[in-house]
C-alpha cells in the first residue's frame, strides 16, 4: 500500500462521509426511543459501507486488491475446497472466477458487502404522506 498526498486528498471526502454516517448512527443510539430506526440506520450504514469501499479502492492498487481478495477467500473458505482464478477480457478488464462454499458466519466477519448501487435517497410510498383536505 503506497499512500500519497494526492490519494489522501481524494480520500478526504470519503473520510468525511464515513465520519458523518458514524456520527449519525451515534446520534440514533442516544435518541433510539424517540426516532424510528428501521428507515434511518440502513441508509446511514449503506453510506458508511460505500465510503469505506471507496477508501479501499483508493488505498489498494489492482495487484494489492487481488492479493486481498485471495487472502479473504482463503480465510473464509479455509476449511472448504474452492477454486479461484483471475481472467481478463479483450478490453483488459479483470474478473475473478470463483467456485466454492462460503459459510455465512465467516463471510460476516471477513467481508464488507455493498449489495447494490449507492442510492442516496429513500423512496417512500406517496400514500404514507397523503393527507386529505378538509371539505369547505
Amino acid at each position: 500500500m503506497h499512500i500519497t498526498k494526492e490519494i489522501m486528498m481524494d480520500a478526504a471526502s470519503h473520510l468525511l462521509e464515513a465520519e458523518r454516517q458514524i456520527e449519525t448512527m451515534k446520534y440514533f443510539v442516544a435518541n433510539k426511543d424517540r426516532l424510528s430506526l428501521d428507515g434511518r440506520i440502513p441508509v446511514a450504514f449503506s453510506k458508511l459501507v460505500y465510503a469505506v469501499s471507496a477508501l479501499q479502492q483508493l488505498f489498494y492498487n489492482e495487484e494489492e486488491l487481488h492479493e486481498l481478495f485471495y487472502k479473504t477467500i482463503a480465510e473464509v473458505s479455509k476449511d472448504r475446497e474452492y477454486k479461484i482464478h483471475t481472467t481478463k477480457d479483450n478490453e483488459g478488464k479483470q474478473y475473478f472466477d470463483f467456485q466454492g462454499l462460503l459459510p455465512l458466519d465467516t463471510v460476516k466477519v471477513h467481508m464488507i458487502l455493498t449489495g447494490e448501487n449507492n442510492a442516496p435517497t429513500i423512496e417512500v410510498p406517496k400514500a404514507a404522506y397523503s393527507r386529505t383536505e378538509p371539505a369547505d
